[in-house]
């Protein structure tokens, strides 16, 4: 049963691992700052399983207590990591207004709930740490259900929701795997949720950038007038709401790179938003 429980967890990881490299092609041509804080996210879940087969292959060598011991805060540290950054995934998703300050005060929380589980004999099986899963979870779906609304763009509503709800599965496969590890179970389930997220966000991502390549002018005429673009502005702003690179803008109008970020910044500052994704939305 050891080897098979070392087994399931491998091959759980590689293909974990096979579909973080397919999002980091995405990123690397989306230039998308919510798939790169998505991208951050899943690596550091990829951390977690990692320790997990390494935890479990020391478990079956007969290590020492005091091997097991630093193995297991190690792995508690990257499962409070993963979760903090699934949280503040969340808030940048849903465009949470004063999202850092949450994240700030999220960070404290998380620190703190890892110190005191650092104070359990066996972290894994002491429960604590349900109780802050469970409070991430709520204020997840209560996040949710308040701002959900604030993606007013279809493609990125729809794109939003499929891959929030597919990253919610995090919190409660965790919780699940404190139960069914808290029985003596080595087969658990969270590298089944890992690989589920794993290839839905990457194909949800994947139809979010086919559907901004083959989009149309998404910019209404009257956004020049409203926002006081520069005619190259407005054409720097569709290429933008079209997915394309700051390269490619450049290539396609054939400016600098540095031109396109001055564009785009003045882009941002006239429109009050802060990226392209908060200008996504400006257009439903």
């Amino acid at each position: 049963m050891d080897l098979i429980a070392f087994a399931y967890y491998l091959l759980t990881l590689s293909a974990g691992v096979f579909c973080l490299g397919g999002l980091f092609v995405l990123m690397f041509r989306q230039k998308n700052e919510v798939l790169r804080h998505y991208f951050i996210f899943y690596s550091a879940f990829s951390i977690f399983m990692m320790m997990t087969v390494i935890r479990t292959f020391v478990l079956d060598t007969g290590a020492s207590d005091d091997t097991m011991t630093i193995m297991t805060h190690l792995q508690l540290l990257t499962v409070f990591l993963t979760l903090f950054l699934f949280v503040s995934l969340v808030n940048r998703v849903l465009i949470v207004p004063a999202g850092k300050i949450v994240n700030i005060v999220l960070l404290g929380c998380t620190i703190l709930a890892y110190l005191f589980g650092l104070q359990e004999n066996d972290a894994f099986r002491a429960g604590t740490d349900e109780i802050f899963d469970i409070l991430l979870l709520l204020y997840c779906l209560i996040i949710y259900l308040i701002y959900r609304k604030n993606i007013k763009n279809s493609v990125l509503r729809k794109s939003m929701r499929y891959t929030f709800f597919c990253i919610l599965l995090f919190i409660p496969g965790l919780i699940l795997d404190e139960i069914v590890f808290a029985h003596g179970s080595k087969l658990h389930i969270v590298p089944v949720f890992y690989i589920a997220i794993g290839i839905l966000t990457f194909f949800g991502f994947r139809a979010w950038e086919t559907s901004l390549a083959n989009a149309g002018t998404a910019t209404p005429v009257k956004t020049a007038v409203e926002f006081g673009f520069t005619e190259r502005e407005t054409e720097v702003m569709e290429l933008l709401l079209r997915g394309y690179s700051y390269i490619r803008i450049a290539e396609t109008l054939i400016i600098s790179i540095s031109t396109v970020r001055t564009h785009v910044t003045s882009i941002y500052k006239k429109s009050s938003v802060n990226s392209r994704y908060e200008l996504m939305n400006l257009f439903p």
